[in-house]
C-alpha cells in the first residue's frame, strides 16, 4: 500500500465514524423527546411501589408470618361491600334502565319482553334457574346473558325483581 491508499482509507473510515456519531446523537435526541412525556406522567409513588412490589417474600427463619392487608386494600374491600349492598330498586326501574337494551329487541339471543314463545324453554328450567342466570350470567345455545346485565353493581335482589317484572308481563 502506498500513502495515497492510506489517506483514502483514513478519510472513508473517518466519514463512517462521523456518520455513526451523528446517527447516535439523533437517536439520543429522539429518545429524550419521546420519553419526556413519560417522565412527567402523573403517578403516586406509593401506588406504583405497591403495584410492582413482589407478591411474597422468602421466609428463611422458620417462623410463621401473618400478613395483614394494607389499608388501601381494606378500603377497596369495604367499598366493594358497600356497592354490593346498594339500594334495591323495583323490577320495572331496573328493566327500563338496564334490561331493555337487550330484551326489547332480542339482542344476543335475549328473549323479547312479553314474548311467551321466546321465554317458554327458559321457564321450563324454573324461576331459580332464571335468577341464577341473570345474576351470574349465562352462555347458552340461544345466546348470551352477561352477569347482572353487565351492570355488576346491581344488588342481587334488584336483578330478581327485574326477572319477576319480566315474568309478570308474560302472565298478562
Amino acid at each position: 500500500m502506498n500513502n495515497h491508499e492510506d489517506e483514502i482509507f483514513v478519510r472513508n473510515f473517518s466519514l463512517v465514524l462521523a456518520g455513526l456519531v451523528i446517527v447516535g446523537l439523533i437517536a439520543f435526541w429522539l429518545a429524550t423527546v419521546v420519553t419526556q412525556n413519560f417522565a412527567s406522567a402523573p403517578g403516586d409513588s406509593e401506588t406504583i411501589a405497591e403495584r410492582i412490589s413482589p407478591v411474597g417474600a422468602l421466609n428463611t427463619s422458620g417462623a410463621v408470618m401473618v400478613l395483614k392487608a394494607s389499608s388501601k386494600k381494606e378500603d377497596k374491600a369495604q367499598k366493594a361491600a358497600e356497592e354490593s349492598t346498594a339500594e334495591v330498586e323495583s323490577g320495572e326501574v331496573i328493566y327500563e334502565k338496564i334490561c331493555t337494551t337487550c330484551h326489547a329487541q332480542g339482542i344476543a339471543g335475549a328473549p323479547k319482553f312479553a314474548d311467551m314463545a321466546a321465554w317458554s324453554t327458559r321457564l321450563s328450567k324454573g324461576k331459580l334457574a332464571l335468577y341464577e342466570n341473570a345474576i351470574n350470567g349465562y352462555m347458552g345455545d340461544a345466546g348470551y346473558m352477561p352477569a347482572k346485565g353487565g351492570y355488576l353493581k346491581l344488588h342481587d335482589d334488584s336483578v330478581r325483581a327485574a326477572v319477576d317484572y319480566m315474568l309478570a308481563a308474560l302472565e298478562n
